[in-house]
Parts: structure tokens; sequence; C-alpha cells
């Protein structure tokens, strides 16, 4: 189920299933994938891969190491990592893990897959990546440079009853439900997005939308704000 309005559009998990963006996400959006991929075993991970768009990754739970252009970092609940186009990355779990994904729209030759070097070329690099540790990561990033599109990319936690208050948002907003369930209210309009799926649903809102969360149970949810 997908509901749109002028300034949003709240879709179910399963009307959020094309990684590499499809009909989802609107002209005024900087990304086209947010995406939870839960219980990853132990020892997952992607081989060392390269895109022709940027990409984030958010660990949600567990540990590992993680490479971006050879160099080496520790990942924990938390962790944030930007990808941008061209640079080389990989990660290694050591624990179950659960991450987020985020992508922005295709460049270049506009390649919806992983690129490999050894196959396809080596990359040519933008600026470099960064990692925002997780104990740090709890709002907006620190030096995010001059292409990352957002200014943080972060895991809310609420209690019942808890939320957000009313307010016009000053720039555009990306929620996804990893657990629980909240209610949304944006221009009035009253839906709920549920993390009880295996992707979680999803609210892309729009800058000058009118917007509150209420918990209607004890929620986790990934949010995302542009530069």
């Amino acid at each position: 189920m997908i509901i749109k309005g002028e300034n949003y559009i709240v879709a179910s998990a399963n009307e959020n299933t094309d990684y590499w963006g499809g009909d989802l996400f609107p002209k005024w959006a900087s990304i086209r994938t947010l995406m939870y991929f839960p219980r990853q075993p132990v020892g997952h991970g992607p081989e060392p891969h390269y895109h022709d768009c940027d990409e984030l990754w958010m660990f949600v739970k567990g540990r590992g190491h993680l490479w971006l252009n050879g160099k080496e970092y520790e990942f924990t609940p938390g962790t944030v990592a930007y990808n941008p186009m061209g640079a080389v990355h990989e990660f290694h779990s050591y624990t179950e893990v659960e991450t987020v994904a985020v992508t922005t729209p295709l460049e270049r030759k506009k390649r919806p897959v992983h690129i490999h070097a050894d196959e396809d070329g080596p990359p040519e690099p933008t600026v470099q990546p960064f990692v925002a540790a997780g104990a740090e990561n709890t709002g907006p990033f620190r030096n995010r440079g001059n292409r990352c599109p957002l200014s943080e990319l972060r895991v809310v936690s609420y209690k019942k009853g808890e939320g957000l208050k009313e307010e016009v948002i000053s720039k555009n907003e990306y929620w996804l439900a990893l657990n629980g369930r909240v209610e949304l209210t944006v221009d009035g309009h009253k839906v709920e997005l549920a993390g009880d799926s295996p992707h979680g649903d999803v609210a892309l809102l729009r800058k000058g939308a009118s917007r509150s969360i209420r918990a209607v149970r004890p929620s986790g949810l990934a949010l995302a704000r542009d530069a």
C-alpha cells in the first residue's frame, strides 16, 4: 500500500523492495534506497565493490570490521559508513548484524549492481568516504564534506506514548520502522508505520510538511535527514 500527498509518501514494506530506487522515491528526495536488513548471520558481508551512486550503511546491531578504500574500521551498533561513488567498500561481521542501507540516484553508467575493479575496471573516485562511530552518531554528522546528501542517519527509539510534537520540518526527512509501531501525522493525515514485517514501513516527508510522531508501542526507527 502506498499513500501519497503533496508533501509525503508513506509505503508499506512490500512496496519498498527495489534496491536501486524504482518509482517509490520522488524527484524531490535526495535518496533512492532506504531499506532494512535484519538478522544477517555471523560472517555476513559483501565482497569489495563500488557503485555508480553514493551509498550509506548503518549498522543497527552487531559488530565487525569494514573497509573503505582499503582503510579498516571497526563497526558497532549505530555506526554509519558513507561510501561515495567510486569508493571501494566491504564489511565482515563477527556477530549477527542488522543494517539499514541508503543509496542516491545512479550516475555515470548507471549500473544497478556491485561493480568490481578486476572485472569492470578501476573506479573513478569522487570524494573521501567517512565513518561515524556508533557511540558518537547521535545527531548530525560532524564532517560530512560537500557531497554526502544526508546531514544525519541514526536510530531513534521511543517508549509507548513518546514521540515528536507537531512541527513544520525544515529539511526532507525519511523514516523507516525497524520494530514496534508508531502513529505518524503528516499534514493532518494519520497513518501507522509498523516494523513487524521483514523490512519495515517507510515514510518520505518533504521540507515544509507538518509532522508529529507518537509511539503506539515501544518502537525503533531509522531517521535520515537531507543536508
